[in-house]
């Protein structure tokens, strides 16, 4: 069943693919489209990411402080972190579960594009179903691999062991990703390189609207406090 359900979205994906072609007669400019498409219907799971992380950043001092007071009781520790979260409504795997609905979807938009049968070039690219052969492509999708990775540590960064895995994946990433370029096929790449830029556009505005969030609680919980001192 699980199986058939994929199935129907790959033909779907492959169907809106095709639409976009028909719509602008290029498979590469349809590729653009497709991926402009693909980061609005997904932006609402992306949008609820960042706010799980952002409550998580939040937290971070406290949690440091329970882990330093009951380093030596494990099961303490549990149950202050978990009574922490409940008290302040953080879901300590909000941020991770809107990424793994993400990945089948992302997964399949993967395969379609990187077996369909392209007719054509886009721009300097000769030919849509083999790699860049001037290697700009492989590039240009590190280097704003790079750019969302950077981006996102900022938005989130945390303390110690993770945020040097954080800076660690920053410089492998675009590594890993321009190395396999060179061998996807183009159409591939350009998903990948403007679904990269697309993502640094969004976090530059879910940033913004986090940290005006963020503002207006700072300023609700004063104002809390100078009530609470005027009662007293």
């Amino acid at each position: 069943m699980e199986g058939g359900y994929l199935q129907y979205l790959q033909q779907g994906l492959e169907w809106v693919l095709t639409f976009f072609y028909q719509l602008t007669g290029n498979w590469g400019l349809a590729i653009v489209f497709l991926t402009v498409l693909f980061r609005i219907v997904l932006y609402p799971l992306y949008l609820s990411q960042m706010r799980s992380l952002a409550a998580s950043k939040r937290l971070q001092p406290h949690l440091e402080e329970l882990q330093k007071k009951y380093k030596d009781n494990p099961e303490e520790l549990n149950r202050r972190m978990m009574q922490l979260y409940q008290e302040n409504k953080v879901n300590p795997f909000g941020g991770c579960l809107p990424a793994l609905l993400q990945l089948p979807i992302i997964w399949i938009l993967f395969s379609v594009l990187r077996n369909f049968e392209f007719e054509g070039g886009f721009l300097w690219i000769p030919n849509l179903k083999n790699p860049d052969p001037f290697y700009i492509l492989p590039i240009l999708a590190a280097v704003f691999t790079y750019g969302q990775s950077k981006m996102m540590n900022t938005g989130t960064e945390t303390s110690g062991s993770a945020n040097s895995m954080n800076q660690v994946l920053t410089w492998f990433s675009p590594i890993l990703i321009g190395s396999v370029s060179i061998r996807f096929p183009s159409g591939v790449v350009i998903y990948w390189t403007v679904n990269s830029i697309l993502a640094m556009i969004q976090q530059h505005f879910v940033q913004k609207q986090l940290d005006a969030e963020e503002k207006e609680r700072g300023a609700a919980g004063n104002e809390g406090d100078g009530k609470k001192r005027q009662n007293s």
